[in-house]
């Protein structure tokens, strides 16, 4: 692979939340995106990977789903990890900035 940098997304990994997010093709999982995709590629890929998540309040922001991007960014161990939200009007009107009162930032180790 000729990239110094990747910077892949992953929003959910329930696949109910997945597929609300994501609204994938018919026959795509969070399973296969992240197993068969991130997992596999960050293995293997040798230059710096950057993963972004959006986060989408009342969608991706339980605890449940968190616990489940928590496991798989550790798992994944991205050199950095970016977590976005909304910060402009979206082509859905139903989604809205997430509050950043309940954030909290952990600094770990890269996967280097």
């Amino acid at each position: 692979m000729r990239a110094d940098l990747v910077v892949p997304s992953l929003d959910a990994v329930s696949e109910e939340v997945f597929s609300r997010i994501n609204r994938p093709t018919p026959g795509i999982t969070a399973e296969q995106v992240l197993e068969g995709g991130l997992l596999d590629f960050a293995s293997e890929y040798p230059g710096e990977i950057r993963l972004e998540v959006f986060i989408v309040p009342g969608i991706n922001d339980t605890k449940e789903e968190i616990r489940l991007l928590k496991d798989a960014v550790a798992a994944i161990n991205p050199d950095r990890v970016q977590v976005n939200t909304l910060d402009r009007p979206g082509t859905d009107i139903r989604v809205r900035p997430a509050s950043i009162g309940g954030a909290r930032t952990d600094r770990g180790g890269a996967r280097r």
